[in-house]
């Protein structure tokens, strides 16, 4: 026979601490102006705690009158109480307390090793204080980064301010952030700001670094350039300057151009003056371009998950930054109205789509993916559709999908939003019935004919990759010059979107699908592969394509195909004919000559005035007054 009588001795070691019966411990415990002393009992704490066992160990502990004497800075009376009384008795009740009030006391259980009890408090403030997280991230990251083990909380924080970069640079401590802690910021792939506005941020911090520097840096004589360079030295490797356009560049980088290493200004004035161009400096040439999102709601992580979602793809197979697609947003509910007209507006015949929905109060994300083009009053049915949920969207490891189970039809209603089935759609409201929802499994979605939200947002998927021009967009900064008559490399800032809508070896080499996807879409641009070589070939039209009646148009501002009767593609789409001697509307520029010219694949792309980039680069002819 054997009890267990846990709560007698649980009970006798709280009476013990509260009576001070026998102590050998003086506990001073001080912030700021905030002071307390504490008894306790030399042996408990050493068996509770490693750090307090390994102080009694020391040959040089202070001792008076028998009595062990432990002054502790930096740490509240109120926390080490609560934590005190916890290594007595073994518990710990923290579901009433503040944000900032847990936040202390982790801080405090950190800092005496309690490694257990402070996984479970950095769990417990992830979980139930975001309003507390999210209010002051940069206030809160600046108290807990340098505690090695808070990595999850670190993280949390970082992916808030990477989400809503203006939380960090707006706020007046952005000046006090010390060197390591911006330098991690400043390496995150998906801070979700332009390159130049990092910049102009960067300039500020340094500034305030050093107040003798006169502002306007036109003043500026040699010394305090030096001093400068000293200042921000580690954080220029970190500014992606290839994708600073060049009128930024000339505008608000060039004034602080000193501060620079010589090869990296050699290497910029080659970039932005030579079209086609590409940079050699692998130390300032991230692998990835940092990620700029219109979106309010996710970042880049979400968009790889997403991307990995729709080809289903796992394991080693998995996208990691190279996703074959864009997400164009179309949509947001907060902007654009929360209603079905304008949802319908915005949304139909955009091809596949994303929705984004937040739940309000909350961190939680869901949505889900439609494959199929959103049409009004129809019914539709794919298994290619899935929908997802992140508990919380600064934590990817948080996700969950859920894939069409079996093939039902559902209706795209006029008077509707999103729909993904008949128990998840968007009518004045969301509706999410999972007692019925059977089409998919149960991923956690809230449940419910009313749910709030904050927003929701609405993205079309593109594809992205070429499979045969420059991934680097150096042949779409180049088009984009050509389109616009400008001598001139726009870098990464290019006044265009190219979308990609139609791909011979993908869609059909016929010229049926060529229509299909190419008609009544404005302005296009073709790419073509030569068979055999690496020369591609192609044109613009500024016109919109269409097969519906015969006439003609005319216009000075076509290079290449016209697509006219000397250069066009034959009926079944696998040949191209171009005759050069007849093709007296365009110069010579050493195309291919044949009545059936072999092809591997062609590709269109629709050219649509940049929503992101409105500023087109304007770069001074005269060389020397600019660089």
């Amino acid at each position: 026979m054997s009890y267990t009588l846990e709560s007698d001795v649980i009970k006798a070691f709280k009476e013990l601490l509260k009576t001070e019966a026998n102590y050998d411990i003086i506990i001073r415990i001080r912030k700021n102006n905030d002071y307390k002393e504490f008894h306790a009992h030399s042996i408990i704490l050493s068996c509770r705690s490693e750090y307090f066992k390994n102080i009694f160990s020391a040959k040089d502990i202070e001792k008076k009158d028998g009595k062990y004497i432990i002054e502790k800075q930096n740490i509240t009376p109120q926390a080490f109480d609560i934590i005190l009384k916890y290594l007595y008795t073994g518990h710990i009740n923290i579901n009433n307390k503040t944000g900032a009030e847990v936040l202390d006391i982790l801080i405090t259980s950190d800092e005496l090793n309690l490694n257990q009890l402070t996984k479970v408090t950095e769990d417990f403030i992830i979980e139930n204080h975001q309003q507390f997280l999210q209010n002051d991230p940069v206030g809160i990251l600046l108290i807990i980064y340098c505690y090695k083990s808070l990595v999850n909380l670190q993280e949390l924080c970082l992916e808030t301010i990477c989400f809503n970069p203006t939380l960090l640079f707006n706020s007046d401590k952005f000046i006090e952030l010390p060197v390591p802690l911006l330098e991690i910021i400043l390496k995150r792939d998906h801070l979700n700001l332009i390159e130049i506005k990092i910049w102009e941020n960067l300039i500020k911090w340094g500034l305030a670094q050093e107040r003798s520097l006169n502002r306007d840096v036109s003043k500026w004589n040699q010394e305090d350039f030096n001093n400068f360079q000293r200042i921000l030295y580690k954080f220029i490797p970190l500014i992606r300057f290839y994708e600073i356009s060049s009128e930024d560049y000339a505008n608000k980088v060039k004034p602080y151009e000193k501060i620079l290493p010589k090869e990296l200004k050699d290497d910029i004035f080659k970039f932005h003056m030579i079209p086609g161009y590409k940079p050699t400096l692998n130390t300032w040439i991230s692998k990835f371009s940092r990620y700029y999102s219109d979106s309010v709601l996710i970042n880049q992580k979400h968009i790889t998950i997403f991307a990995n979602w729709i080809d289903k793809k796992e394991g080693n197979s998995k996208y990691i930054n190279n996703i074959p697609y864009k997400f164009n947003l179309l949509y947001r509910a907060s902007r654009d109205g929360f209603t079905s007209v304008a949802f319908h507006n915005k949304c139909n015949y955009k091809g596949a789509t994303i929705v984004i929905i937040k739940i309000k109060d909350s961190e939680q994300i869901i949505g889900g993916y439609n494959a199929l083009e959103l049409e009004k009053d129809i019914y539709r049915s794919t298994m290619n559709n899935f929908i997802f949920s992140f508990k919380d969207r600064r934590r990817t490891n948080t996700a969950k999908v859920g894939y069409r189970k079996y093939d039902t039809c559902y209706l795209i209603d006029k008077n509707c939003g999103p729909v993904f089935d008949g128990h998840f759609y968007c009518s004045i409201s969301w509706i999410i019935n999972n007692e019925y929802l059977n089409s998919y499994p149960n991923i956690g979605l809230p449940i419910g004919t009313n749910i709030n939200i904050d927003d929701y947002e609405v993205f079309q998927r593109s594809f992205f990759d070429s499979v045969l021009i420059n991934k680097a967009q150096n042949h779409l900064a180049l088009f984009a010059s050509w389109i616009d008559k400008e001598e001139v490399n726009f870098g990464t800032s290019i006044p265009y979107k190219f979308n990609l809508l139609y791909r011979a070896s993908r869609d059909g080499f016929t010229i049926t699908e060529f229509h299909n996807k190419c008609d009544n879409k404005g302005p296009t641009i073709m790419i073509i592969k030569i068979t055999g070589s690496k020369q591609i070939i192609g044109g613009y039209n500024p016109f919109e394509w269409d097969s519906v009646g015969d006439y003609y148009k005319t216009t000075t501002d076509i290079y290449g195909p016209v697509f006219g009767g000397y250069f066009y593609c034959d009926y079944d789409g696998t040949a191209w004919t171009i005759q050069k001697e007849y093709l007296i509307s365009f110069p010579k520029i050493g195309l291919p000559t044949g009545l059936e010219i072999s092809v591997d694949d062609y590709e269109v792309f629709q050219v649509a005035k940049s929503e992101c980039v409105k500023a087109k680069a304007i770069i001074n002819k005269e060389k020397k007054n600019l660089f």
